[in-house]
């Protein structure tokens, strides 16, 4: 990254203030997870159904995790790669699983870079690239898995301030087909690229990835920059 990590100025919580770490619970989904034995890649269903269960048990709203997580997760879908020398599942961005429709907010000042819809299963669906302009210079970041009606309210090149409303989270049939839950990922800048950004890298590449690709932690709990003080037990 060429800017300042975690950034110097606090951001605004892109869950929101009364959505902060004291409602959210640690949420594991890597391929040894407790929470996946016994399940059958694909079936988002049961997935939803097992998360929202566990939410439940730890008395959270949302769930929180899965920055260089290796997921089996996306094994049903071709579209990360069918052979073990090609398989994308280290997942590279910081996700938050609330229902539907939750709303998320601009963490700095910016503009919105490019929009994208992408339908592959287990894509992003509706996704945004924004620029905020930080003290350090610009930083660029990926919003995936939100709401179609949010690539009309912020089209390319629409500003926005701290603390504006920026997107919401999408249903099943407008997000890729997961359960409800944000993609947030800290990318470099994207160039020509529109819409779209790599959320999932093959493992053997972390080191590469996570220096394009820094823990979006600060972002969601801006008071604890690192994100190690919110590390919970499964």
């Amino acid at each position: 990254m060429s800017v300042q990590w975690p950034p110097r100025s606090p951001a605004f919580p892109v869950m929101g203030p009364a959505l902060g770490p004291d409602r959210m619970a640690r949420l594991d989904l890597s391929r040894d997870s407790p929470l996946l034995v016994g399940w059958r890649p694909g079936d988002m269903g049961e997935l939803e159904s097992r998360i929202n269960a566990y939410l439940r048990r730890k008395g959270a709203s949302a769930g929180w995790g899965g920055y260089l997580e290796r997921r089996m997760l996306y094994a049903s879908s071709p579209h990360f790669g069918e052979s073990a020398t090609t398989a994308r599942n280290l997942h590279l961005g910081l996700d938050v699983w609330a229902p539907a429709g939750t709303p998320l907010y601009a963490p700095y000042n910016g503009v919105v870079h490019s929009t994208g819809y992408l339908e592959q299963p287990l894509d992003y669906g509706a996704v945004l690239l924004l620029t905020c302009n930080g003290e350090e210079g610009p930083l660029y970041l990926l919003m995936g898995h939100l709401s179609r009606a949010d690539l009309v309210a912020h089209p390319k090149g629409s500003s926005f301030r701290r603390g504006d409303i920026i997107g919401h989270l999408g249903n099943d049939a407008e997000n890729g087909g997961w359960p409800p839950h944000l993609h947030l990922q800290v990318i470099p800048d994207p160039g020509n690229r529109e819409g779209d950004y790599p959320g999932v890298a093959p493992e053997a590449e972390e080191d590469i990835w996570a220096a394009r690709c820094p823990d979006p932690a600060p972002l969601v709990f801006p008071s604890s920059p690192s994100g190690s003080m919110l590390i919970l037990d499964p």
